[in-house]
């Protein structure tokens, strides 16, 4: 009795969550990848130095982007990459690159790889809601997280062979190729991938709790 009330609440709570986790799945998968995009949007301020030309220290970086009409940076930081641009900030919504060697700014690229990911990171976090709106979608977002995770831990609980045996255990670790027909590979399918992925997921969706209810 209590192995079916686990699946039908494990069951309940896919269909319940299903489109949210999938939203945030995606969107987290795609929000990885930001850094290197970034990388690639930013090749051309990369440069090489000319033979023997030293570096600029940070003071006379600083003091170079004060030469940048409208902009006061209140952050610098540095590449270990010699050939990488110097940046610096103004708040979070002002960049500049500077030439590590001359000092000179380079002419900004469109930001198209950034407005992109701000995009992103607000359908997985807020539904790419604004304003007072964006608690409402974290709520939904936070609980939608919450069900993951019972997901997980339910499946793990439901993924164990009622009757313990090293057949029994081989069959849910790994692909069954003597499948008698489409729904006990499904099936067997269904368990194989939820075992390898579950032990990454609880730690993910974990942490991912933590930033919901802080």
């Amino acid at each position: 009795m209590f192995r079916k009330t686990i699946f039908w609440l494990h069951l309940a709570c896919g269909v319940s969550a299903g489109v949210v986790v999938l939203m945030m799945s995606v969107t987290g998968v795609v929000l990885t990848y930001e850094r290197q995009a970034q990388v690639w949007e930013d090749r051309s301020y990369y440069a090489e130095p000319e033979t023997g030309q030293l570096m600029l220290t940070a003071d006379q970086l600083i003091a170079a982007s004060r030469n940048l009409e409208g902009f006061e940076a209140s952050s610098l930081m540095l590449n270990s990459d010699p050939t990488a641009p110097v940046v610096l900030r103004q708040g979070r919504s002002q960049t500049q690159y500077l030439n590590p060697y001359s000092g000179q700014a380079y002419n900004p690229h469109s930001d198209t790889w950034s407005a992109f990911f701000s995009t992103v990171r607000g359908w997985h976090r807020w539904f790419n809601m604004t304003g007072d709106n964006r608690s409402s979608a974290r709520i939904v977002t936070g609980a939608a997280n919450l069900m993951f995770l019972f997901l997980v831990l339910s499946g793990i609980y439901l993924w164990l062979p009622k009757i313990y045996a090293q057949a029994a255990l081989r069959a849910r670790v790994w692909f069954n190729a003597s499948n008698s027909n489409a729904n006990a590979r499904n099936f067997n399918w269904h368990h194989v991938f939820g075992f390898w992925a579950a032990l990454p997921l609880v730690v993910i969706i974990s942490t991912a709790t933590v930033f919901n209810y802080t």
